[in-house]
């Protein structure tokens, strides 16, 4: 298994994001290619603020979920299915990679920005913005590590 992608906030997923646009040649592990990644990360960001379509149960949440979130923050980074499709989300469609990089710089920027109560995580339950940013740089991260750069 590689070594993980280490990343402290969604900031740093900006500058890697940048680094993506500016790059001559990547390649992406697995079988989703790079759009589907990003789509899918931003996915995640956009069921942040409107609400997961399916969720684990409360009791789940309240014991196991939150025991591996504080696993994953505890370790710094996460590792999960990474082709595996959040329950609910659509299909991901193959588009251009800038179309992935922008769906997500701009679920990031609706994150930062967003000042009500944030909608509960369909595996770790109720967390603070401040948990759920790390949620999703940890998750985002994950996804990111599949990405070499070949340039």
């Amino acid at each position: 298994m590689s070594k993980p992608l280490i990343l402290k906030n969604l900031e740093e997923v900006l500058i890697i994001l940048e680094k993506i646009k500016n790059a001559k040649h990547i390649s992406v592990q697995g079988i989703w290619d790079l759009n589907q990644n990003l789509i899918h990360c931003a996915h995640s960001i956009e069921f942040a603020l409107s609400g997961y379509p399916y969720s684990k149960p409360r009791i789940f949440q309240k014991t196991i979920g939150k025991l591996v979130f504080n696993y994953f923050d505890w370790k710094g980074f996460m590792r999960h299915g990474t082709n595996d499709l959040i329950p609910g989300e659509d299909h991901l469609v193959n588009l251009s990679a800038q179309n992935g990089i922008q769906q997500l710089e701009e679920a990031i920027l609706k994150f930062d920005s967003c000042n009500r109560p944030l909608c509960p995580h369909r595996f770790y339950g109720q967390l603070s913005k401040q948990q759920y940013a790390k949620a999703h740089t940890l998750h985002i991260a994950n996804h990111l590590e599949l990405i070499q750069f070949l340039d």
